[in-house]
């Protein structure tokens, strides 16, 4: 679709790693107007922090797991994800939320160093809204800000909202 990207095949639960690659490079190509990044995936400068480390070691403590499918246990979920969510609606959520994801993905986030080469002082990119949760446990808000002041380089809008009580 986009010259330059490539998007994952049959995991579009974890599209949010390739959104400001996707922004980066489909940028002459009009596919939108805009762009928005809930609780993103690390990127080249917006470096993962312990929370984003601990979420993914279900994936990265199997060394093996890259050529495997994973999926989530419902105490994971409840621990890391859906913490702000009230505990009656926990396993409803996992039942329709969490899916299977293909342990390459998190492989060639920690091999690559994130979604791949981003030009951050773009002239082309459309604008973009980076939202972050306060109580997220896997997406930290930090990193979130820190993508947000790298790609605030962009001579096109770009913008930070923070909901505090939000997980992610």
């Amino acid at each position: 679709m986009c010259p330059g990207v490539d998007f994952p095949s049959g995991d579009w639960n974890n599209t949010r790693q390739v959104v400001p690659r996707v922004l980066d490079s489909c940028s002459s190509t009009v596919i939108g107007a805009a762009g928005v990044a809930i609780d993103p995936a690390p990127t080249p400068g917006g470096r993962p922090g312990l929370a984003k480390l601990i979420s993914a070691l279900p994936v990265l403590a199997d060394p093996f797991s890259g050529g495997t499918v994973k999926q989530i246990s419902l105490r994971f979920l409840a621990g890391r994800f859906a913490n702000g969510l009230p505990r009656e609606l926990v396993e409803e959520h996992y039942e329709r939320y969490a899916v299977p994801t293909a342990g390459k993905v998190y492989w060639d986030g920690v091999l690559s160093g994130g979604a791949g080469p981003i030009t951050w002082n773009s002239t082309v990119r459309p604008p973009l809204l980076l939202i972050a949760g306060g109580l997220d446990r896997s997406a930290d808000p930090g990193m979130t800000k820190a993508i947000y002041e790298k790609q605030r380089q962009a001579t096109s809008p770009t913008g930070f909202r923070l909901f505090a009580e939000r997980s992610h």
